[in-house]
């Protein structure tokens, strides 16, 4: 080889490292520190991004972050991963909670039958306000829960759209993406984040005779709302989810739901099912019937709402709640 075309063969080898360096060193925020979900959360942001830069001339902080909450916020998410990844007792979150933080917490708890369902608020001390939630069949956990949102505010530029409140997108996508190690399950226009997980390996092994589960990967949206979402009974309405089963005349779906280890699901799916009976769309055997009337009869105190007031403390049979009082219910639906 001619010294010619060794100096050739050197510049390109140089002019291809370049190249390499400059590409790293401007993709170094999505390289380093990615987890097996930085892909997909990071797709879920790029959907929401252009969706705010629809009415949104720029996105992000309405003042720099300061590097003290961002090491703040950086701590917390590795704590989150924690929470996601190790498979803990209701014991050992407590514990991890308590070794973590040195400010004063508490879970709420919410006996839903079966169903116990623990949520707290994480104090901030950068710009997330993070919350976790676990849900427990007999002390077994089985479903878990991460939400969280900044604290900034996103100024848009276009007519009326001044300091809208959004998720501090910048933030999000260079600080928090790149480091959580869980999926991002809902980034709805990203004014806030949830990640919410059914441990259907947990509930596969689950066997009653009392309960049913819903295993099917399928099943998440039913499963929320079995081990999270339906917290308490409302008197004076048909939720949505519930009057969709009823319209549709899903007599499976109501069969399984009358046997939810979540006693206010076990309440929907009788009512849903009174109604179809009186109402002559459907007959059902007696054994059905008898286990309309335990679920009616259940000494289990609930959460209920009356119009926009909650109230505690009463079972579902003290709340003496008539069959033509579930006619008309769901005839308004």
């Amino acid at each position: 080889m001619s010294c010619v075309q060794a100096y050739r063969t050197f510049s390109m080898k140089q002019i291809f490292f370049i190249i390499v360096l400059i590409y790293l060193t401007f993709n170094s925020t999505k390289v380093v520190g990615q987890t097996r979900f930085s892909s997909n959360n990071q797709l879920l942001f790029d959907t929401q991004k252009k969706y705010v830069q629809q009415f949104c001339s720029n996105y992000g902080s309405s003042k720099p972050a300061l590097r003290k909450k961002i090491k703040y916020d950086k701590k917390r998410i590795y704590f989150l991963n924690d929470f996601y990844n190790q498979d803990l007792s209701t014991k050992e979150i407590y514990n991890r909670m308590a070794n973590f933080f040195s400010h004063k917490w508490s879970f709420d708890t919410i006996k839903l039958g079966a169903v116990t369902k623990y949520e707290t608020r994480i104090a901030s001390e950068g710009n997330l306000e993070m919350f976790i939630s676990f849900s427990t069949f007999n002390d077994i956990i089985v479903f878990k829960r991460i939400y969280f949102r900044t604290q900034t505010i996103t100024d848009c530029f276009q007519p009326y759209q001044y300091r809208l409140i959004q998720q501090d997108l910048n933030y999000l996508e260079t600080n928090i993406v790149p480091l959580a190690d869980f999926p991002f399950s809902n980034c709805g226009h990203c004014s806030f984040i949830s990640s919410d997980t059914v441990l259907l390996d947990k509930l596969k092994k689950l066997t009653s005779s009392q309960y049913r589960f819903f295993i099917s990967p399928s099943d998440n949206d039913i499963n929320n709302m079995t081990w999270f979402r339906t917290d308490r009974y409302m008197m004076d309405y048909v939720v949505t989810d519930i009057s969709k089963i009823v319209k549709e005349v899903n007599i499976k779906l109501l069969l399984t739901l009358l046997y939810s280890p979540n006693l206010i699901l076990s309440i929907y799916a009788m009512e849903g099912l009174t109604y179809l009976i009186e109402t002559a769309q459907i007959k059902i055997p007696f054994n059905i019937q008898q286990k309309m009337e335990e679920v009616k009869n259940s000494d289990t105190k609930i959460i209920w709402q009356n119009s926009d007031v909650v109230h505690s403390g009463l079972t579902y049979k003290e709340l003496k709640i008539s069959n033509q009082n579930i006619i008309t219910k769901y005839k308004l639906k």
